[in-house]
């Protein structure tokens, strides 16, 4: 009697750890976009503080303004002259703004701009409330919810519609 294995069961057991190996490999491709999504998001919560923050502290309207088209976000110092402070991406761009509910704002040199919120000295959100539905890849849809009482940010999972 011999022993070892025949070339049959090696090429099964390879196989086998192959389709193991392949499916971790999209449980954890899904786990790492789940990460990057839930981190852009809270990113923009973070601006959304800093402007409501910066707005407190200087007596200066700051806000943040959307584009429906892209899915990039500007931070703005003062409402009337549109000074851009900082444009960023979401997830470099891949992700999709789905539903903007926010006051039009347009911007003289950034046609894009479409929406915008600005925080007041109090840190409220100039009488007006809102939200923004953001999406990536086949993940479900978060919305950061704007509300006028004291600029109450608040980050929840949505049903795409």
């Amino acid at each position: 009697m011999e022993k070892g294995f025949t070339l049959i069961e090696l090429l099964i057991v390879l196989a086998l750890i192959t389709i193991i190996l392949s499916s971790g490999f999209i449980l954890t491709r899904k786990f790492l976009d789940y990460f990057y999504f839930q981190s852009a998001l809270n990113t923009l919560v973070v601006d959304l503080n800093w402007a409501r923050n910066k707005a407190i502290a200087s007596g200066n309207k700051y806000g943040v303004a959307f584009s429906d088209t892209k899915a990039v976000y500007y931070l703005i110092k003062e409402r009337e002259s549109g000074e851009v402070i900082k444009a960023k991406e979401i997830l470099a761009g891949e992700a999709e703004i789905k539903k903007i509910t926010l006051p039009n704002y347009k911007h003289d040199d950034f046609s894009e701009i479409t929406h915008g919120v600005f925080f007041q000295e109090l840190g409220n959100l100039a009488g007006h409330n809102g939200r923004v539905r953001i999406g990536f890849k086949d993940l479900t849809a978060k919305e950061i919810v704007y509300s006028s009482n004291a600029g109450e940010l608040n980050l929840r999972q949505v049903d795409d519609e």
